[in-house]
């Protein structure tokens, strides 16, 4: 968890879009280390299977935190819980099938934790005209004090971006 905030909600934001843009231009070429190291933690990638189905392939260190667990491997609708985890899981899935890099903005309830805001995104990557993976960063911070416990069911918020386009040639 990170330290909370307007400064660090702003923060957040910046690098949430500068991830989007920077990712826009790599569609296909997605590689941790074309980020800066800072990024890292808050890193993720779900890939597209056969079935249609997400399934996590990278969880940086914040991300796991969050979530409690280790979950490389699993699919995402498996770990998704709550009131508005069919919201979240049919928005990845509505950025696969539309190729738009999207924000979302949640608040949430963990089990035996305090209200948490998570700012993530997402940004498909392409192999040829297909979106085969999504890549994105996710962050968490405690909600104000005053949001309450009713907070976390009414709050899921959207903004997709421009649809991406396909690459001419996609690269590993």
């Amino acid at each position: 968890m990170i330290r909370d905030g307007p400064e660090v909600s702003s923060e957040i934001d910046h690098h949430l879009t500068s991830f989007i843009d920077r990712t826009k231009h790599q569609l296909g070429r997605f590689d941790v280390l074309n980020y800066a190291p800072t990024l890292w933690p808050h890193l993720y990638l779900l890939e597209v299977m056969k079935d249609e189905r997400l399934t996590v392939r990278i969880l940086g260190q914040r991300v796991r935190e969050l979530i409690g667990m280790s979950c490389t491997g699993r699919y995402l609708d498996e770990l998704m819980h709550g009131s508005k985890s069919g919201h979240v899981t049919a928005t990845y899935e509505a950025c696969v099938r539309e190729g738009c890099a999207v924000r979302m903005h949640q608040r949430v309830m963990i089990p035996k934790r305090p209200v948490v805001t998570v700012k993530a995104c997402a940004v498909p990557l392409f192999h040829g005209d297909c979106v085969t993976k999504l890549a994105g960063l996710m962050y968490s911070h405690s909600a104000p004090a005053h949001d309450g416990l009713r907070a976390p069911q009414r709050s899921f918020e959207v903004e997709w971006m421009p649809r991406t386009p396909a690459p001419l040639t996609v690269t590993g």
